[in-house]
């Protein structure tokens, strides 16, 4: 081959490798754990794709991430985030597999964060073999471990035995009482500032997130029973609460109701902004016309309000 070929061979695996870069711009690259080589030859093109090779990754981990998990817990030495990660990562890989060791967690280990990961995770693998040991969990002193516990039974199909659960946590029902496990991140500061971390995430976890999380489980079944006990979360005096039980809410009988809370938290300047933008988006979805609130809003509004208003706008005219 003389030199002007060489050449031209140079300049055509630059030009594939810049068109190369090109083609691939806007796709999800591929997940940790696949070689270089395979990621560069097979970009996912759908999100359903890039799920599968998501799920596929972590398979490839998951005998070393559960020996891991196995020897922590024969040492007893379970206090850092790689764990919780292999925790998740075993859930990711929705392999069955996996069961025995998270039901092991779930049942053994003394640190409350790694057993509301298992729990977690169970539910993510979908495997009925899980549901005894959720049931167990159901019981712990924890208010994480149950609330995850009863939203993984919810997961596996079991409704019935995580309903009373789900009811107590939703209505915050004694919730002063409630026992939460928290540390702060272990590279957090020490002393006053990390006690005032734990004291907020407490604050946080009882006022809505474990609320919440119970909520979206019970709305997965709207029989009766949920729907009542959602009505009741709509009086709720947490705004995050009250607009999502009001949304899942529209279409039933009780519509007209989620409708006027709906559209109160949506009025109210003084309201979260973001519940303000998800108690329109709930007053769109259920079919209203809301063009002249969205224009009365519009005027008075400014910053990321204003600029949601406007997205909202352009969705209801393109409608």
């Amino acid at each position: 081959m003389n030199k002007y070929n060489t050449f031209g061979v140079i300049i055509c695996l630059f030009v594939g490798a810049v068109s190369l870069m090109f083609v691939g711009c806007g796709k999800k690259s591929a997940p940790e754990g696949i070689p270089t080589v395979v990621q560069e030859a097979i970009q996912p093109q759908t999100e359903e794709e890039y799920q599968q090779m998501q799920t596929a990754a972590y398979r490839e981990r998951l005998d070393k991430n559960i020996q891991h998990i196995e020897q922590e817990l024969a040492k007893g030495t379970f206090y850092s985030d790689p764990i919780d990660d292999s925790i998740l990562d075993l859930g990711k890989a929705q392999d069955p597999r996996a069961i025995p060791t998270l039901c092991k967690v779930l049942e053994e280990c003394p640190v409350a964060e790694a057993r509301e990961y298992a729990a977690r995770a169970i539910g993510w693998i979908g495997d009925p073999a899980g549901i005894p040991v959720l049931k167990e969990a159901l019981k712990d002193k924890d208010y994480q471990i149950k609330t995850f516990a009863a939203v993984a039974l919810v997961r596996l199909g079991a409704h019935e035995e995580a309903r009373s659960t789900l009811k107590m946590i939703a209505l915050k029902e004694n919730v002063d009482d409630w026992e939460l496990n928290v540390e702060a991140p272990y590279w957090e500061e020490t002393g006053e500032a990390r006690e005032k971390k734990k004291k907020n995430k407490i604050a946080r976890l009882k006022n809505s997130t474990l609320a919440h999380w119970a909520l979206i489980s019970l709305a997965k079944t709207r029989n009766e029973q949920t729907i009542s006990i959602i009505r009741q979360v709509m009086n709720d005096n947490n705004t995050r609460l009250r607009v999502s039980a009001a949304r899942y809410l529209v279409g039933t009988k009780h519509e007209d109701d989620a409708l006027t809370t709906l559209e109160k938290v949506a009025t109210y300047k003084d309201a979260n902004q973001f519940e303000r933008i998800k108690a329109l988006n709930g007053l769109i979805e259920s079919g209203k016309d809301i063009t002249a609130l969205l224009k009365e809003i519009e005027g008075e509004s400014k910053g990321y309000v204003l600029r949601e208003v406007k997205k909202l706008m352009n969705k209801t005219e393109n409608k």
